[in-house]
């Protein structure tokens, strides 16, 4: 075993001491490592990693059971959350809890018992049993009560089913009970006064769906950008969005801090001229659903793209969501649209070097995109199934129109989309001769070199002969790493964004 040497350290709980341009300036070499580091190490673990270290050794479980910080993050069974409270000692919390009629009373005695720790609290009623209605009114009486150390406040009754509860107005009526509360998110169900919100949120998401219903005005959304200036991101779905021309003129100016903005399917009466309202042309990011009577997707016609993706959305026939992402990074994210409708805005597909298109589309396109004269990559991505498929043919979008002009397209790539991992999904296979076809009569004007077939082994099959080969004007080649298409954002809230 070689010797070693002399510049290696033992960093224990004692290099504390030494400041951290001491440590750098030692450039020692780790051979050992303490009690500090092996903690610092933890905290990059998720709950359930946690407790499985805690089982690995009876020193590494005393590590990670007395170190309280480990356990701030409790998700999971109710029945245990008791349990790694304990752990957590004194230190402030986030949980995530769910109700239902078995967890109900578990739900409810972690809430009164634990109310004045949480930094961040969600809570997801999934019935509307008693026994969980009943936990559920607790909870919005507890919320009423000062908790100094909230942070993020997630509520969430069930979708359907018995009637949508209130938010209560008292909940911030203590001077300190929301102090410093920025994400507030509050699904299905009501709010009577927007006023009250706390001052300081950055993200705020609301969804009120109850039918058919007038629920939301742009008075509404004048109080919640007049009350929250620091507001950053806002997620709003509601059923009835009616916003007339004079309740433009009598709004005020709004603070102009929004980034984020993300408008749920609805019936956005005035919706192009609430967005012009809001200044949506700074926005990072833009999520809005088409309408035949609101042409939403106008928001697209001064927008300079680098990178477009068109998906399949899995509830509309006939029709594609787009996103699209200029070269900082800003993101216009429209639904339920159809590529024809935003093919007449070439500032829109001037300056796209990137394409990715859903391969399968139930309707193909009826043409194919407008001219692209700085494309150089297109993406076919394809859903597997849990039955075996072929691709006879190649067809997002109807044969037989005159080709597509894309005359710097260098690179073609066939990739499959996500599949959940509750499936036996199935592979598709690629035929050689419907690859040729497509590339020498849809893709014509392209300078094709490469062809990347992209995905788990498992999941293509390219079958062709040597002959095809050989005949091919480009290579063929084929990559098993994982791929991920950027994908669009679900139809449902899923959470604030996070910086990464």
């Amino acid at each position: 075993m070689p010797s070693v040497p002399d510049e290696v350290v033992v960093i224990s709980a004692e290099r504390g001491n030494l400041s951290h341009d001491q440590q750098l300036a030692a450039g020692a070499r780790i051979v050992l490592l303490g009690q500090d580091v092996i903690r610092l190490v933890l905290h990059h673990l998720c709950l359930l990693d946690c407790i499985t270290v805690s089982h690995v050794c009876v020193y590494w479980r005393c590590l990670a059971v007395g170190d309280p910080f480990l356990w701030t993050e409790l998700n999971g069974n109710p029945a245990v959350i008791p349990v790694l409270w304990a752990r957590s000692g004194a230190v402030p919390i986030h949980a995530t809890l769910r109700i239902d009629e078995k967890t109900s009373a578990e739900v409810s005695t972690c809430l009164r018992e634990n109310v004045s720790r949480f930094k961040g609290l969600a809570v997801i009623m999934r019935t509307w049993d008693n026994a969980s209605s009943i936990a559920w009114t607790e909870l919005l009486r507890l919320i009423c009560q000062p908790v100094p150390y909230l942070k993020r406040l997630h509520l969430e009754s069930p979708s359907q089913g018995g009637e949508f509860p209130v938010f209560p107005p008292a909940a911030f009526r203590f001077p300190n009970s929301a102090f410093g509360l920025y994400e507030l998110s509050i699904m299905n169900m009501r709010v009577t006064d927007f006023t009250r919100l706390p001052p300081t949120l950055t993200s705020f998401a609301y969804d009120y769906s109850p039918g058919g219903v007038v629920t939301f005005t742009l008075r509404d959304l004048d109080i919640i950008m007049q009350t929250c200036p620091a507001l950053q991101e806002l997620w709003v779905s509601v059923d009835g969005f009616h916003l007339s021309p004079p309740e433009f003129d009598a709004a005020g100016t709004p603070p102009i801090t929004l980034k984020r903005l993300s408008l749920g399917y609805g019936s956005f009466f005035g919706i192009l001229r609430t967005l012009e309202y809001l200044g949506h042309a700074g926005f990072e990011h833009l999520d809005v659903y088409d309408d035949l009577d609101f042409p939403v997707h106008a928001i697209l016609r001064d927008f300079q793209a680098k990178d477009i993706v068109v998906y399949r959305p899995t509830w509309s026939y006939g029709q594609c969501d787009v996103l699209a992402s200029d070269s900082t990074d800003r993101t216009r994210c429209v639904r339920a649209t159809t590529l024809q409708n935003i093919s007449g805005y070439p500032r829109l597909w001037e300056s796209i070097t990137a394409l990715t298109l859903c391969g399968d589309l139930v309707k193909p396109l009826n043409h194919p995109p407008p001219t692209v004269i700085h494309l150089e990559r297109l993406v076919l991505f394809y859903h597997r199934g849990t039955v075996r498929r072929t691709l006879e043919t190649i067809e997002p979008w109807r044969q037989g129109s005159d080709p597509w002009c894309c005359p710097k397209l260098r690179a073609l790539e066939f990739a499959l989309a996500a599949g959940s991992s509750y499936m036996q999904l199935q592979p598709i296979t690629l035929l050689g001769e419907a690859l040729l076809r497509f590339v020498s009569e849809e893709l014509s004007s392209a300078n094709l070199t490469r062809v990347l077939v992209r995905g788990p082994a498992n999941g293509w099959r390219v079958q062709t002969t040597p002959e095809q080969s050989a005949s091919y004007p480009f290579s063929l080649e084929s990559d098993h790493t994982a791929y991920e298409v950027r994908s669009a954002p679900g139809t449902g809230f899923e959470g604030f964004h996070r910086d990464e």
